[in-house]
This record gives structure tokens, sequence and C-alpha cells, in this order.
């Protein structure tokens, strides 16, 4: 799944190069900061919509302060603006799952 996601987002960048404008869509933001945040934390981390709200799950690893720390860096990126909207109008929420 996480690589037809990539697959699509670049295609869609490309066919869209010469029109100057191109808004990257929730999920593939979603994605991509799930993806920048496991590289920062060293953990498997997931962004799942859930009842009106991203979700951000992740097993083991930091706990939801140093977590919440790697968020706030990651959405200065340009590259979230939709996930940075989320996160401030706290439509974004982090949880800490431990699996047995």
């Amino acid at each position: 799944m996480s690589v037809g996601v990539d697959r699509l987002a670049t295609h869609l960048e490309h066919a869209a190069d010469g029109l100057g404008v191109f808004v990257v869509s929730r999920s593939v933001q979603a994605h991509r900061l799930a993806a920048q945040l496991s590289g920062v934390a060293g953990v498997e981390v997931t962004l799942r919509f859930r009842n009106k709200r991203w979700v951000l799950e992740w097993t083991d690893g930091p706990e939801t302060p140093q977590m919440k720390q790697y968020i706030a860096a990651a959405l200065n990126d340009d590259a979230f603006p939709d996930m940075r909207a989320h996160y401030e109008a706290r439509l974004l929420i982090t949880g800490h799952y431990v699996t047995g």
C-alpha cells in the first residue's frame, strides 16, 4: 500500500509540473508524515483517520512528549500544510500503543 501511495503521488507531481500549482491530498501527506516520523523516531509510525481525527500510532519507542516534539518539527515543513492545519485545530492527536 505505501509503495502505491508514493508512486501515485510521484506520478501526480510529475503530471502537475507544468501547471505551477499542485495540492497533495491529506492521505498522501499523512503517509509521508508518518514515514518521516518513523525515520526520526526509529519505530514504525502510522497515521489513521478515525472519527474525524487523524490518530498517530506507534509501538514502543518515544514517549508522547518526545513524539509531540517530532511532530512539531516535521509540521514546520511546507510539505504538510493540511496535516499542520489539522494539528493546530487539535484534529491530529497522538497516542502511544504498545503491543503485547
